[in-house]
């Protein structure tokens, strides 16, 4: 049955065409004078003029002519058009305060400076308002954040495509730019590997067996710096950088399978007391014979450590353990790990914590077996109750530090036998590991040594020789699998894990060895009476199969379910023909003998990797599925082709029909499929009737969770925050549960003001945030106990907003020390949308600059006095002096530096355009107050480029002009925001399918950036 699936699936593979040309050009932007109006040459004479005489002329004009620009040789509109692109540099300059500079001898008004720029911009740009070009549609692939919503939505299955994909490229600051979402070859082929793994897990037809992989190890991949294997295929591990043997294994379903090796080990011959390192068995060795230990791992938990006692490779040692594995694909590890333990916790080698193992050993085999009888359940932590409160971590653990316990409740329907089992790890502290007592209904069943330890660091001091990523692999957490067999009787159950010997040594100059705790992942009850799992259809898809299937009607079954499933997943009603070509691989399959399911589940292949399904905007109907084209030639698409420009009184955009409407709104705001009440609505064209109220509910709902990971990820850049390390000797209070902790209080900052539908000018000015306890006590904020984030109170702080959080005050910084210029660049171009143009050539980043002296401002006021480096840093820096108070880590500082008489900190600082301030919260009432547009000119900006999956042109600046007046007037609230950005022309329309104009502006190269 699985090998006829398979089959089936290259058949899909041949009859499904895919665009050939997804990166067609798309129309672009009319320019021709007769789609707008004329601006006359009087306006010129009378403002263009006599602003360019008071204001540019000194060094533009007059015999000046700077930069080889001279703006007094434009005498007409005429000179003007003859040369767009000066004028474009003129307006950049001036809407950005970079001109005139500020030692010329006048400087404009704002009120100026947004007269000159709106006479450029209509008058180069032939900008008209009164009739806006929606702008150019993009064939949109879906990025992996939308494949994988889309596929939960739509199959019930969760799909993680950040592991199955290749990351996707950024355009204009987004992944979801469809300029630079493109369709490699590789990646078709992983859609189709995709449709196969998604759908026979959402619609399992072939009964699970029970079956045995064998894996030579010569063959497999092994660790950093192993030994490789002999001619007889033995692969022989030391633990000097912890040698193992990986393989992967698939697992059908969930449940109890047995892992097993072949090995036989050398008590000597992995260390030599003269000497670290390998050393052949003809070497003098002095260490005492020890048989070699080998651990088996899934990812990073140890499952079972073996103890190989077996010496001789001719009568070799089989080593078998049970365990518990989830569906889907097991990486698992044999490793010849590092001794840990009393005195062995504080021997660092390679950057590794514990002592290196005497012995060698030896591998031949690796194999699985099953799934084996028996009913895994695991209740994972955040499930988990504790003695104690406040245990859970950020990273969903179960934290003990007191004495204390953490238990489940479960109930034993039949009496036999079971197994029970804890994953845990342990801060290690004193003379002795910490001691976990696995507790049934109170009574005790056994106490463990736990030596799984929780994440390390590395002590000052330490090195890590190889340089190599794994050299540092056990400085990452690494739990353990703790196991008791026990006969249980029914009824309900209470099983537990206490902890029962805390201890702290603050003083202890390793920070591993400074208190000893307790950490638990998860805990499983194994239910060995029962038979393995055997896997069910999703609920969702399962409604689709919600009648009885008879010989007599299964066509007509099986057509209702392919449409609806084709309806929903293609974002609109199938067409009849469409919808035949999906049933010629129904009738393909059921003739082959296929089941039912089987049958059906070839054609939604078929649907998941057609173009309709994988790209949005712009595919027209009826082609991606050719069920009578050859599969070496695929169908390929033409666009339609713009004409002539259209008459001056025609408008530009038409309204786009209601299914493409409901996509682009769910894409926009849950980063996935419209549901079954937007599709129905765009069914019966109401859709548009009902955009408040339904931007409303989806709002609410959960699914807009996206627009947290997905916009405030990218736009405040957190997304990256993992990739930013601060120097662990200077700043010793930061760690990855910190700056873990960092991201969640950005996160649930933005998702507070998009549920409670807050004022947006709240990410400048806030005064108020989302801690825990642990958090809290890093910025030294009071009264906040528990490891809950809660909103708290930042009155009588200088923290507002998002700027002075931790997550974008570290991502702003270098390792060792703050960068005003980094955190002033960050501002201009992420909350005032007024980048500062890339540095000249050949200036030398300021460390390099070793001749300058003083304090970091000092410094940064000496770099400044370049000319070449002024115009630039005199936006910057003034913003990021404003943040010295916070240092790199994101704690607040007082001095600048360490030592008997640091200088104090001065976090004053006077903008370009003269505003003075004091310290970060009288910054961000600024940039609230004198620079609310600009502010709310960024936001809308970037939020029209995620909602619309593209670059924004000139044209556009119609629609942020109406967002900007949507928010004076609806009190900036964020739902203002977003209905702006939904009923804007570029949201709601697309450009008029006529003749194509003559001329179109150059599109930014600059803008589009790679990963």
């Amino acid at each position: 049955m699985r090998q006829r699936a398979a089959n089936w699936t290259g058949v899909a593979a041949g009859l499904v065409a895919v665009l050939a040309a997804v990166g067609a050009d798309a129309p672009t932007a009319p320019a021709s004078n007769t789609a707008s109006p004329k601006v006359p040459d009087d306006a010129f004479t009378k403002t263009v003029v006599p602003f360019t005489q008071k204001y540019c002329y000194e060094c533009h004009g007059d015999g000046a002519h700077k930069a080889n620009v001279a703006l007094d040789k434009y005498q007409s509109v005429a000179d003007v058009m003859k040369d767009p692109k000066t004028w474009e540099t003129v307006l950049d300059k001036v809407h950005r305060h970079e001109m005139p500079p500020d030692d010329a001898d006048a400087q404009p008004t704002e009120q100026e400076r947004d007269t000159i720029s709106d006479w450029i911009d209509k008058q180069v740009h032939q900008y008209d308002p009164t009739n806006p070009d929606p702008g150019r549609i993009t064939l949109h692939r879906l990025n992996r954040a939308e494949y994988s919503n889309t596929i939960r939505d739509l199959t019930g299955v969760n799909f993680h495509a950040d592991e199955d994909f290749p990351p996707d490229d950024s355009g204009y600051g987004f992944d979801n730019n469809g300029d630079v979402l493109s369709l490699p070859p590789m990646l078709m082929e992983k859609y189709l590997a995709a449709a196969d793994k998604i759908l026979d897990q959402a619609i399992p037809t072939d009964p699970i067996v029970r079956r045995t992989y064998t894996f030579p190890a010569a063959l497999q991949e092994t660790g950093f710096n192993d030994l490789g294997a002999d001619a007889a295929g033995w692969v022989h591990l030391i633990s000097l950088e912890e040698g193992q043997v990986k393989i992967t294994v698939p697992v059908p379903a969930p449940g109890e399978y047995k892992v097993s090796m072949e090995a036989y080990g050398e008590p000597v011959g992995g260390y030599s007391e003269k000497g670290v390192g390998y050393r052949p068995p003809d070497m003098s060795v002095t260490t005492v014979p020890e048989a070699p230990h080998i651990a088996l791992r899934q990812d990073d938990t140890t499952l079972h450590e073996f103890v190989v006692d077996a010496t001789d490779r001719q009568k070799p040692g089989t080593y078998s353990w049970e365990v518990g594995l989830p569906a889907g694909e097991a990486n698992l590890q044999m490793i010849m790990a590092r001794i840990r333990g009393g005195a062995n916790e504080s021997v660092y080698l390679n950057g590794r914590p514990g002592r290196q193992q005497n012995g060698l050993g030896w591998i031949k085999t690796l194999s699985v077996e099953g799934p084996l009888p028996g009913a895994v359940t695991r209740f994972p932590a955040a499930q988990l109750k504790s003695s104690l409160k406040n245990t859970l971590t950020p990273e969903g653990e179960r934290e003990l530090t007191e004495a204390g316990e953490v238990l489940v409740n479960f109930n034993v329907a039949t009496a036999g036998d079971y197994i029970l089992r804890v994953t845990a790890s342990a801060g290690t502290a004193g003379d002795e590991l910490a001691k976990m007592d696995l507790r049934l209904d109170g009574k005790s069943l056994k106490t463990f040594d736990v030596d799984g330890h929780v994440r390390r660091v590395l002590p000052p001091g330490t090195r890590v020789f190889s340089g190599h990523p794994s050299a540092l692999a056990l400085l990452h957490p690494v739990p353990m699998v703790y196991e008791f067999r026990t006969t249980l009787t029914p009824g309900d159950k209470i099983l537990s894990a206490a902890f029962l010997n805390p201890f702290v040594d603050p003083n202890n100059d390793d920070p591993n060895l400074r208190q000893r705790s307790l950490v638990i992942q998860n805990i499983e009850v194994v239910d060995l009476t029962k038979p393995f799992f055997q896997p069910t259809m999703t609920e969702i898809l399962r409604a689709y199969f919600n009648q009885p299937i008879t010989p007599d009607n299964k066509t007509t079954r099986a057509r209702e379910v392919i449409a609806q499933f084709a309806r929903r997943a293609w974002r609109r009603p199938v067409e009849a023909d469409e919808l035949d070509r999906l049933m010629n691989l129904y009738a393909l399959a059921d003739k082959n003998g296929e089941s039912f399911e089987g049958s059906v589940k070839l054609a939604m292949k078929a649907v998941l990797v057609s173009t309709h399904f994988l790209f949005r905007d712009g595919v027209p109907a009826a082609t991606a599925i050719a069920g009578d084209q050859p599969a070496a030639k695929p169908v390929k698409i033409a666009l339609a082709k713009t004409p002539a420009a259209p008459a001056p009184t025609q408008p530009l955009g038409v309204p786009v029909d209601e299914f493409t409407l409901a996509t682009r709104l769910s894409y926009f705001l849950w980063s996935s499929t419209p549901d079954d009440e937007l599709l129905n609505l765009a069914e019966k064209n109401q859709l548009r009737t009902h955009l408040t109220e339904q931007v409303q509910r989806m709002l609410a709902s959960p699914k807009a969770r996206a627009l947290v990971d997905n916009f405030a990820g990218q736009w405040l850049q957190f997304r990256s925050l993992d990739t930013f390390e601060p120097d662990a000797t200077q700043f010793a209070n930061f760690s990855p549960t910190i700056r873990s902790e960092m991201r969640t209080e950005t996160e649930k900052f933005f998702e507070h003001i998009q549920r409670q539908d807050c004022s947006i000018l709240d990410f400048l000015t806030a005064d108020y945030t989302f801690v825990n306890e642990d958090l809290a006590t890093y910025y030294g904020l009071p009264g906040v106990t528990g490891e809950d984030f809660r909103q708290v109170s930042l009155k009588d702080t200088q923290r507002r907003g998002v700027l002075t959080q931790g997550s974008v005050l570290v991502l702003t910084s270098n390792p060792t020390r703050t960068s005003p210029v980094k955190r002033g660049k960050w501002v201009l171009e992420n909350l005032l949308g007024t980048p500062p143009p890339p540095p000249p050539p050949n200036v030398p980043v300021l460390d390099e600059e070793t001749q300058l002296t003083g304090t970091l401002r000092q410094q940064m006021e000496q770099h400044r006095a370049n000319p070449t480096c002024a115009s630039c840093h005199a936006r910057m820096d003034p913003i990021g002096f404003g943040l010295e108070n916070f240092d790199a880590a994101g704690q607040w500082r007082d001095k600048d530096g360490t030592g008997d008489n640091p200088p104090a900190i001065d976090s004053s600082g006077t903008l370009l355009t003269g505003e003075s301030f004091h310290g970060a919260a009288e910054l961000v009432k600024i940039l609230a107050d004198k620079k609310r547009t600009d502010f709310q000119r960024c936001l809308s900006e970037k939020m029209l480029t995620y909602a619309l999956g593209r670059g924004l042109e000139f044209y556009d600046r119609a629609a942020t002009d109406k967002i900007i007046a949507s928010l004076d007037q609806g009190g900036n609230k964020f739902s203002t925001l977003i209905l702006g950005v939904v009923n804007s022309i570029p949201f709601q329309e697309m450009r008029r399918t006529e003749p194509a104009p003559a001329t179109s502006p150059d599109k930014p190269a600059d803008k589009l950036a790679g990963p």
